[in-house]
């Protein structure tokens, strides 16, 4: 889990710096975003070659089927399954996803790079563009915006072991820090359900996974 956890943050933050690199060279579009995931993928399969021997997970069904017959764990199952059916489903509807991300997205594409988009709604410009950046090669690649529930849905799939982990870290009696981890997470992902979109879940793991280093 704490590979995964890695790999996912910095995906994120590779596209990130792949989103900047790019605007800055003028060439925000679906080329330039091929030719970055095809050096970040021969990059990641490198290093993937010379290190999958010391860190690859090994995988017991037998136990993950036990895991997931208590009563916690299997409301956690139900409610991601939950949440990937309603953003397969349903187009995206959170209202910063349709006010000021997704259209600031479309018009950097257009533009080629980052712009600075003259409006009265400063959410256009004042807003972290973290998010956009994951966001973008979808768009540019895909031609539709129905994928972008899976960013919401990969990192609420990794939340709940990252922040038992930390609670047991700081010395949290075990069986409460199972009970709060699953508490908030399952509530978080019935919200996410609800509200099928894209908010920012990524920051949330970027923090739980900085405060265990």
């Amino acid at each position: 889990m704490p590979t995964a956890i890695s790999i996912w943050v910095w995906f994120c933050a590779y596209l990130n710096c792949v989103g900047w690199t790019l605007s800055v060279l003028h060439q925000l579009n679906a080329a330039g975003y091929a030719v970055a995931l095809l050096l970040g993928g021969v990059a990641f399969m490198a290093w993937w070659k010379q290190t999958s021997g010391r860190i690859s997970p090994h995988i017991s069904w037998r136990k993950l089927k036990r895991h997931f017959r208590r009563p916690f764990p299997l409301a956690f199952l139900i409610l991601a399954a939950m949440a990937f059916l309603g953003g397969a489903l349903y187009a995206p509807s959170n209202y910063d996803a349709l006010a000021y991300r997704l259209p600031r997205i479309l018009h950097w594409l257009a533009a080629g790079q980052w712009q600075w988009i003259h409006t009265d709604f400063n959410r256009l410009n004042t807003r972290g563009c973290d998010i956009e950046w994951v966001s973008a090669p979808f768009i540019v690649l895909l031609k539709t915006d129905r994928p972008l529930f899976l960013i919401n849905f990969i990192s609420f799939l990794l939340l709940p072991g990252l922040v038992f982990s930390l609670f047991t870290r700081l010395g949290v009696w075990t069986a409460w820090a199972f009970l709060r981890h699953g508490l908030e997470t399952s509530l978080q992902m019935e919200v996410y359900r609800r509200a099928p979109g894209w908010t920012k879940p990524i920051l949330a793991q970027i923090g739980f996974d900085k405060s265990q280093i």
